[in-house]
């Protein structure tokens, strides 16, 4: 009987170290870097889904699931040295719990955003505010180490692997997410330019994971555009 007990408890320890290595492996196969990276990218990669369909069918639900998916892109990108997109997510973020706590959104009565063009003369103004942005993300890029030092709250600052994209990506997706705050339904041309970036930064950065998901992004933007503008159509016709 005791070997019978003895033998059990070997192969339950068999068992638990086996799984305990095959869920590591499955983790690292998603971030080389660390087990916790591998599980946030998971994480961020499955919330993304629901984040882009509610986006794409002007759902109010959407800020909920943008406040969600923003977390483990906030942790993953500022560890991997990706800083202004960490930042971006902060702010995607900030606006998701203004939107679901302090804002009353206007929806039709079949429950979606109320959708408007942008006007031209905001044109000018958003370019200039986006190129702005863009210089001032990559001078912090170029000089992150000065100003936060090797290390900031206990985690190590890397050397930003692609700043210009990285600059890019973010100064474009405030425009982006100050658009459709506002419910503009050109947000979606941005986010197209916008998600080729980051499909570029995060291959040159064999996250692979994250460029596939931001393919989909990708895709889901030009049938986002087309979804608005229908949506948009319809509510004038009203």
């Amino acid at each position: 009987m005791a070997a019978y007990s003895f033998a059990n408890s070997l192969f339950l320890e068999d068992f638990l170290l086996f799984s305990m290595t095959t869920i590591q492996d499955f983790l690292l196969f998603f971030s080389p870097d660390s087990v916790v990276n591998g599980a946030l990218v998971l994480i961020g990669t499955l919330l993304g889904f629901p984040y882009v369909y509610l986006q794409y069918k002007a759902s109010p639900k959407f800020w909920i699931a943008s406040a969600l998916n923003a977390l483990p892109f906030i942790y993953v990108n500022f560890v991997q040295g990706n800083f202004a997109t960490a930042g971006l997510f902060t702010y995607y973020l900030y606006v998701a719990v203004e939107a679901i706590f302090f804002k009353k959104e206007e929806v039709t009565d079949e429950g979606v955003f109320l959708i408007y063009r942008t006007p031209t003369r905001k044109y000018p103004i958003l370019l200039v505010i986006s190129v702005v942005l863009l210089l001032v993300f990559y001078a912090f890029l170029s000089h992150v180490q000065q100003i936060l030092g090797t290390t900031f709250w206990g985690i190590s600052v890397a050397v930003p692997p692609t700043p210009w994209l990285d600059a890019f990506a973010t100064a474009l997706s405030c425009t982006g997410m100050w658009l459709i705050s506002r419910k503009y339904m050109e947000n979606w041309l941005i986010w197209i330019v916008v998600n080729v970036g980051y499909v570029g930064m995060y291959a040159v950065q064999l996250n692979y994971f994250w460029a596939g998901l931001f393919f989909v992004y990708l895709v889901m933007s030009v049938v986002g555009w087309l979804e608005w503008r229908k949506l948009h159509h319809q509510q004038q016709s009203l």
